[in-house]
């Protein structure tokens, strides 16, 4: 346990001031500590994102807890890593296109194998942060500041996304993959997984998919809220959300945001597309959703850029 400890102070050493050069992150004035969310790199996309119930801002791994430290020895799967002590990691806040598993499994071996990392990780919530094969989740940097899962994001290699459960850093991932989206990179410049609209999304039907278009009209019964985005609520493309839902929202950013709110104004969503009439994502978290209109009520309150 002590030789462990001693490595991951030494990762630590080595890492941090890699890591800031790398994302552009100034050290304060003894060399310690992280720049704003505006020190990331530059994106003059006006997105943003609803904030997360979290009250810290994170902006790198490094506002995360280095868990642990080791040499990549193997990629079992394209989003899975083994170091040389056997402990196995997956990454976390990403997802790959199935016709990108071979490419991206390939990418890390050539990448990663041999090279030291370190492990990051919500160190409140990591004793929970497991995949559904019992492996462990986190973020990986490279001792020579690579951010894996930015690097991943912003080559256009896999979408960024997070769940009810994973929230972390998905704000400045969705930054990396704003510039991947704008540059057409990758997965972005693929018609079966590029930015959908109202048109595009129809069937999509049981894949995950990011959803751009103007909300048009909203629809309540005695459990859920229904956003449409047509005419017709039976054949367009619908978000759904339980009104219970609607607590996390308010609660995330302090503004008793309402879905109605959101009727004329273009907003994105990421998720998996179900069939219930029309095609549809279901709401289930505030980090899913990303305002992209200025002018947007409760655009400018309290919530976080996407740079």
């Amino acid at each position: 346990m002590r030789m462990k400890t001693r490595t991951i102070t030494a990762f630590l050493a080595m890492a941090a001031l890699a890591v800031m050069t790398a994302l552009a992150i100034p050290a304060d004035a003894a060399g310690n500590g992280l720049g704003g969310l505006g020190a990331l790199p530059s994106d003059p996309a006006k997105v943003k994102v609803v904030a997360s119930t979290s009250p810290t801002i994170q902006t790198s791994p490094l506002d995360l807890t280095l868990i642990d430290v080791g040499t990549v020895k193997d990629v079992p799967r394209e989003t899975v890593i083994m170091l040389d002590d056997g402990a196995v990691y997956r990454l976390e806040n990403i997802r790959v296109p199935v016709n990108y598993f071979p490419v991206v499994k390939e990418y890390l071996k050539k990448t990663l194998i041999g090279k030291k990392v370190g492990i990051y990780a919500n160190e409140d919530g990591y004793a929970k942060q497991y995949d559904q094969g019992g492996n462990k989740v986190g973020h990986v940097v490279t001792v020579d500041g690579v951010w894996v899962q930015a690097d991943l994001v912003q080559k256009g290699m896999v979408w960024a996304t997070s769940g009810i459960t994973n929230r972390d850093l998905i704000q400045p991932l969705y930054n990396y993959e704003d510039k991947a989206r704008r540059q057409n990179l990758g997965l972005w410049s693929d018609s079966q997984y590029t930015l959908k609209n109202s048109k595009t999304i129809q069937n999509t039907y049981n894949t995950f998919q990011v959803f751009q278009d103007v909300a048009k009209s909203d629809r309540m019964t005695s459990m859920y809220i229904f956003i449409n985005f047509g005419s017709n609520y039976k054949k367009d493309f619908t978000i759904s959300l339980r009104r219970t839902v609607c607590l996390a929202f308010r609660h995330s950013a302090k503004l008793g945001i309402e879905p109605k709110t959101w009727i004329g104004y273009p907003i994105r969503i990421r998720g998996w597309v179900e069939r219930h009439n029309g095609p549809m994502i279901q709401l289930t978290y505030p980090e899913q959703l990303e305002y992209v209109d200025p002018d947007m009520p409760g655009y400018a309150k309290g919530m976080m850029y996407n740079k």
